[in-house]
């Protein structure tokens, strides 16, 4: 794009923005976002990961194990949780949501243990 290009541009961007031209100010905006996403996927080879298939019941057998545990612990389940449980079996503090198999199964082990303790 030469400059006076890129002058005109500007210059229709800003116009359209003085005169409140929303439909405009769309299509620069799906333009610059379109030139973006070609820019940044097409540097980038796609790679797809794949999720092992492991305990497909591992997840709802630690959630549960983790309810009763703070049932049992009254007003402080929830910190008697992340204290005892969650940071000691994975050394940091994680929501569910981040946690992959080998963490539920971590938490699943010490839950155990503090069952049986």
């Amino acid at each position: 794009m030469s400059e006076s290009e890129l002058k005109m541009s500007v210059q229709a961007i800003e116009e359209a923005i003085k005169a409140k031209d929303v439909a405009k100010l769309c299509e620069f905006l799906a333009l610059i976002t379109n030139g973006l996403q070609e820019i940044t996927h097409s540097s980038k080879p796609q790679t797809t990961i794949i999720p092992l298939q492991g305990d497909p019941d591992l997840k709802k057998r630690v959630t549960v194990l983790a309810l009763d545990y703070m049932k049992k612990k009254g007003a402080e389940g929830k910190s008697k949780f992340l204290l005892d449980i969650l940071v000691p079996a994975l050394g940091v503090h994680k929501t569910f949501v981040d946690c992959t198999d080998a963490d539920f199964k971590a938490i699943e082990l010490r839950l155990l243990e503090q069952s049986d303790a």
